[in-house]
């Protein structure tokens, strides 16, 4: 007996690592083209801040971009990033594609350990690895923050899973420290605080093992069903766990105030605004059909919205349909893949529903996570609530499968803007080096005509510390000369570059 249980439980992990190999592989050969692309805007300005900071100054995570957010996590990664590697842009996209690559096999723990199916697990992660949504959070290393929280919370539930399932306090403490990375990444981790409680009121009775129906001394089958709320959230246990979090969320939202005066975030997104109808309008069809105009087709944009649409109602018909005839886990494991897309909306949120988020899918990080319960739902609505016959599972599988192909050309049309963004932000100072080689002590070099956004991607941002590293020097006064301002004019002092968008050529226009 104590052999069969080693060896099931070896099957399990084995099977467990090669999903997780798999969709690791899946996200570095789909992203392998950019890994050769140079740092963009802000990558600059973290990796090359950081790269110069010392062991003994790391409290500077905390205040070095006290102006916009405070996100210590999502920069201590980036300052042992930058000590091991440098400027290397190889390893930082590297790190970015592996995170993106763990989220994926963390989705398909989550739902595996929370009652899914293996292939359904399994589908609802490759889709996610595939999303052409994730560009602009992966691609675009400034993008960790973005990652890096939904890694976190994923290990958060994964974990706060396994607590639920075996009552291990390793596993209690190891949710309440990636709850805590998960804040100290980006402010969207402040959502936890409705997550972790939904898994107890949703899968607390069912995985319990010991606690308030064992000590009522309830039988197995009324513990089964013991979920509702009165009984959670009169447990002593529920208490303290969720006080915990609390108190964690409170600490990070004091932190926020003492440096920034406010909770976070940028500071031209308000913390509360009206919706406007036609902005929400245009973010969901964008999250439906996550491609650039600029290298798809209108055409093939429609066709993936309209296939879209079409999974979703036929799983919304499922789910409404087949509830009562669907085992009690996947229903449970339905509704909190429904809580999980509607709470990460909330905090993206302003952005979202005041200005909306276009085809052209600039700030497209925002849908990041928000693309993992949408995914989510739509594969647990039609492997779940299908059918069990062999049949429709295998007609479900094909039609969810199609999309791999479709996501893939996707995919590598959105990072084709970032590539070009990365030959821009490569171009630019190699040409400067080359017009002005040895510019004076503190010289200054004014910058015109220079991109910020083309489609999805930056390339203005940061210019400053990009040209300082090609230099490799930061006595440098370095201008990038806005639309919005005047054009230098002959007697400026220093440098006058002027950049031609058509050809990508930079030329001299004066110099001291």
């Amino acid at each position: 007996m104590g052999d069969f249980v080693i060896e099931k439980r070896w099957a399990r992990t084995t099977g467990f690592t090669a999903v997780g190999c798999i969709l690791i592989a899946a996200a570095v050969i789909n992203y392998w083209p950019i890994l050769n692309n140079t740092l963009i805007a802000d990558d600059h300005v973290f990796v090359n801040a950081f790269r110069v900071t010392s062991f003994s100054g790391l409290d500077k995570l905390f205040t070095m971009q006290s102006p916009l957010f405070v996100r210590p996590m999502t920069m201590f990664v980036f300052w042992v990033h930058s000590r091991l590697f440098g400027l290397n842009p190889w390893a930082s996209h590297l790190i970015n594609v592996f995170l993106h690559g763990g989220i994926a096999f963390l989705l398909f723990c989550l739902m595996k350990n929370m009652g899914a199916k293996k292939p359904t697990a399994f589908v609802a992660a490759l889709l996610f690895v595939l999303t052409p949504v994730a560009p602009d959070a992966v691609t675009w290393s400034s993008g960790r923050a973005d990652v890096l929280v939904l890694f976190f919370m994923l290990l958060a539930m994964v974990l706060y899973g396994v607590y639920l399932t075996k009552r291990s306090w390793a596993a209690f403490s190891g949710a309440m420290l990636a709850s805590a990375a998960a804040l100290l990444s980006k402010e969207q981790g402040y959502i936890l605080i409705i997550l972790l409680p939904s898994m107890d009121f949703l899968f607390g009775g069912i995985f319990l093992q010991s606690g308030i129906g064992a000590k009522k001394g309830l039988p197995a089958k009324t513990r089964l069903i013991l979920t509702d709320a009165w009984s959670q959230l009169t447990d002593r246990g529920f208490l303290f766990r969720h006080g915990i979090l609390l108190l964690l969320i409170c600490g990070n939202v004091i932190l926020h105030f003492a440096i920034l005066g406010h909770m976070g975030g940028y500071e031209d997104v308000p913390l509360f605004s009206m919706p406007r109808i036609g902005s929400v309008r245009s973010t969901f069809r964008t999250m439906l059909s996550p491609l650039n105009p600029s290298d798809i087709s209108w055409e093939v944009i429609r066709a993936l919205r309209t296939y879209t649409v079409t999974l979703c109602l036929v799983g919304a018909a499922l789910v409404v349909a087949r509830w009562r005839k669907t085992n009690l886990k996947a229903r449970r494991l339905f509704m909190m893949m429904v809580i999980f897309f509607i709470v990460s909306m909330l905090p993206v949120f302003t952005p979202f529903f005041a200005h909306g988020l276009s085809q052209g899918l600039k700030n497209s990080r925002w849908l990041y996570s928000p693309t993992v319960g949408l995914l989510a739902m739509m594969v647990i609505a039609l492997l779940e609530f299908g059918w069990q016959r062999r049949t429709w599972k295998i007609v479900a599988i094909s039609i969810l499968l199609l999309l791999v192909p479709v996501y893939a050309v996707g995919l590598n049309s959105n990072n084709r803007p970032w590539q070009r963004a990365a030959a821009i932000n490569y171009s630019i100072p190699k040409q400067a080096v080359e017009l002005a080689p040895e510019p004076p002590q503190g010289a200054r070099l004014a910058f015109m005509h220079l991109l910020i956004y083309r489609d999805s991607t930056i390339t203005g941002y940061g210019f400053e510390e990009t040209i300082k590293a090609a230099y490799g020097r930061d006595d440098l006064d370095v201008i990038w000369v806005k639309k919005s301002e005047p054009v230098p004019g002959p007697d400026t002092e220093g440098y006058i570059f002027d950049y031609d968008q058509e050809n990508g050529l930079l030329r001299l226009v004066k110099e001291p």
